[in-house]
């Protein structure tokens, strides 16, 4: 596979709540290389400047993709979203330190390299990246970096109720000097349909839901719009940010 095997759309709203959009996206689908990348960065709310710190995420990323051929991504592609994405991290960090504002800029990422043969992944906070394979089975990708997953994952149980402050982030790129990222590598598959998005999608909508909007699309741009409109009529209470890559079908 290569870059001309993957389709990409992508769409930013600020919901019907919000008086800003704090989200940023950004992707790169160049016909001329092999490798392709997509971003979505959630400006974390009730923070200074959230907007800023997802579009510094954004800019970056994207800025460092440009600048490193393919054949360094496909040697190192984990490597070099973890160290470029650390270093944006150390770049936030700083710039809150020298501001000192009492509440930092911060923002969740999460971002997806595709190479040839595989898809490279990484995350921190609470933006996912979801897989609809070409059998119909639909996975979640990313994990939840909230206080409430991680309780729940300590304890290994599904029968605990979500306590009131189950969306505090508990990973974020910006507040701290050191950044926690989770990474994952996994094979492309003919017809698998990606999407990243922001957690003003699937706080409003349930997993089955994006599913199956996913898989009545007819493009990228369809499955984007189809989330988009649905998830605002469930009541768009955060901003919404939705990034659909299709990989093509044999």
């Amino acid at each position: 596979m290569s870059a001309a095997d993957i389709l990409l759309a992508g769409e930013s709203n600020v919901g019907l709540r919000r008086r800003h959009n704090e989200d940023n996206f950004c992707y790169d689908l160049s016909p001329a290389r092999k490798t392709a990348l997509a971003v979505v960065a959630d400006g974390v709310g009730g923070y200074s400047n959230g907007r800023m710190a997802s579009l510094i995420t954004c800019r970056d990323l994207l800025r460092k993709y440009q600048q490193t051929a393919d054949e360094e991504l496909i040697k190192n592609g984990e490597a070099f979203l973890r160290n470029t994405v650390v270093a944006i991290n150390e770049k936030i960090f700083s710039r809150n330190r020298f501001e000192q504002q009492p509440r930092p800029m911060c923002t969740t990422v999460v971002t997806a390299l595709f190479l040839p043969e595989k898809l490279v992944l990484l995350n921190a906070g609470d933006s996912r990246c979801y897989e609809l394979r070409q059998d119909g089975s639909f996975y979640q990708l990313t994990h939840d970096h909230t206080l409430w997953n991680v309780y729940r994952r300590r304890k290994n149980n599904g029968q605990y109720s979500k306590p009131k402050l189950y969306e505090i982030v508990v990973r974020a790129l910006g507040p701290r000097q050191l950044l926690r990222t989770e990474t994952h590598i996994l094979p492309r598959r003919p017809g698998s349909r990606y999407i990243l998005c922001s957690d003003g999608v699937n706080h409003m909508i349930d997993d089955d839901v994006i599913a199956d909007c996913i898989k009545q699309a007819t493009s990228p741009h369809d499955a984007v719009d189809r989330l988009m409109r649905i998830t605002l009529r469930k009541g768009g209470h955060d901003n919404i940010t939705i990034i659909a890559a299709f990989e093509k079908e044999k």
